[in-house]
Formats: C-alpha cells, sequence, structure tokens
C-alpha cells in the first residue's frame, strides 16, 4: 500500500469525494487533468502546480505552507522550517 511505501502520511485518499474540490480550490492537479480542469487563462492562472506537490492546511482549511514538489522535488522540503509555528511565504 502507499503507506507502507511512503510512510504515514495525513493525506487525502485517492478515492475521497472531495478530491477533485480540493484539486480546484488549491491549484494542484496533473497535467494530463487539464482538460477536466479547465484550459481556459482563468483555469490555468489559478494552477500552482502538478503534482506532487504539499499544501499544509490549518485546522480551518487555509493553506499555511505550499511546498512545490513538482518543480523542486525532495529539496522543497528543506524550506518547511517545522520548528518554526508561523511559517514563512
Amino acid at each position: 500500500t502507499f503507506q507502507k511505501q511512503h510512510g504515514d502520511w495525513l493525506m487525502v485518499d485517492y478515492d475521497c469525494p472531495m478530491r477533485e474540490e480540493y484539486k480546484i480550490r488549491f491549484g494542484v492537479w496533473s497535467g494530463k487533468e487539464a482538460a477536466k480542469f479547465g484550459t481556459s487563462i482563468a483555469a490555468l492562472k489559478g494552477r500552482k502546480s502538478g503534482v506532487p506537490a504539499i499544501m499544509v492546511l490549518t485546522l480551518d482549511g487555509l493553506v499555511a505552507r505550499y511546498l512545490p514538489a513538482e518543480q523542486q522535488g525532495v529539496e522543497c522540503l528543506l524550506m518547511w522550517d517545522v520548528d518554526n509555528v508561523l511559517w514563512p511565504k
């Protein structure tokens, strides 16, 4: 399973009914999904990243930290200062 291969991360399950809504809300979807989520200028401007990407959310569901794993790979984890409660932007 994914957890056995990659660790016990808190994440949205692949078959979660909210998955597509989260992709649109947070602007993260794969290039193969572009036709599904929009190819308009507005949709492309709203897209932050392809996959993989890491969105760290607050308890209120707001983005506390966006880590661009697609562009930076594992190096993006170096941007995540877990000791700092108010993560820098």
